[in-house]
């Protein structure tokens, strides 16, 4: 059993985001909100914290070397991976 993270972005439409500004940055910095912005109902851009977004390119870095991966690994090490009864 694995544990999944959600990453559902709330949809914005674009005329929505221009008013509306200031208050979707505030969710996005204070609330870890991810917002999707929309234009006729179709995704346009993804807005979510730099924090978040820096964290997921060093982990596709990091998984992009596969010493690196095999050595975490490694049982008895932490956050290694386990199986889970």
């Amino acid at each position: 059993m694995f544990l999944t993270m959600s990453i559902a972005a709330t949809p914005v439409p674009l005329s929505e985001a221009k008013v509306r500004l200031s208050e979707l940055a505030r969710r996005v910095r204070q609330q870890h909100e991810r917002i999707t912005l929309t234009a006729t109902e179709s995704p346009k851009q993804s807005c979510s914290r730099s924090m978040t977004f820096e964290g997921l390119e060093m982990t596709l870095e990091i998984l992009g070397y596969s010493e690196a991966v095999a050595h975490l690994r490694k049982p008895g090490r932490p956050g290694a991976r386990r199986a889970w009864r």
